[in-house]
């Protein structure tokens, strides 16, 4: 059996959360809002800057059929916390789709093609610049990762229902 390839994307643009990334206009419908323009732009650059690692990951991936894809939001500390310590409302989980796009934008593979992945928030100082690190894989589906292990018999669990 092959050992899958990890491909590491680190430093992409901070994606806009998907409250902001689209307006209603009256007669046109859902468009995309300036944030997400500008989020874009920003991949754009990253894009241009980082051509021939690209090249090589769009050969890799064109053969994948499905994708694992962990996502790691580098996100100012004030923005998690309160000063007291409490966590603060900040939904990361709704930049989910804005960096899903953009990355199948930069791998010229639709992200249909996702099937797996978890996402984290990431402390960062507040002087630092709020950036995204995005780990893809080729997926291996649970089914023959629990084949490999063993099946779980539910006494591993905290909390498992009968049913």
């Amino acid at each position: 059996m092959h050992q899958p390839k990890i491909i590491i994307f680190k430093n992409l643009p901070f994606p806009p959360s998907e409250n902001a990334a689209y307006r209603n206009v009256p007669g046109r419908g859902r468009v995309k809002a300036q944030v997400l323009k500008d989020f874009y732009k920003e991949l754009e650059v990253w894009e241009m800057r980082n051509r021939a690692f690209l090249k090589a990951v769009r050969e890799y991936v064109k053969h994948l059929k499905a994708i694992q894809l962990d996502m790691s939001l580098g996100v100012h500390r004030s923005r998690i916390y309160c000063k007291d310590g409490s966590v603060k409302r900040f939904d990361a989980s709704n930049r989910i789709k804005a960096a899903h796009d953009g990355l199948a934008m930069l791998i010229e593979k639709d992200d249909a093609y996702v099937f797996s992945g978890y996402f984290e928030k990431k402390e960062l100082p507040d002087t630092a610049i709020e950036r995204v690190t995005m780990v893809l894989r080729e997926f291996t589906p649970r089914a023959f990762l629990d084949d490999q292990c063993g099946q779980l018999t539910g006494n591993e669990a905290l909390f498992s229902n009968t049913i």
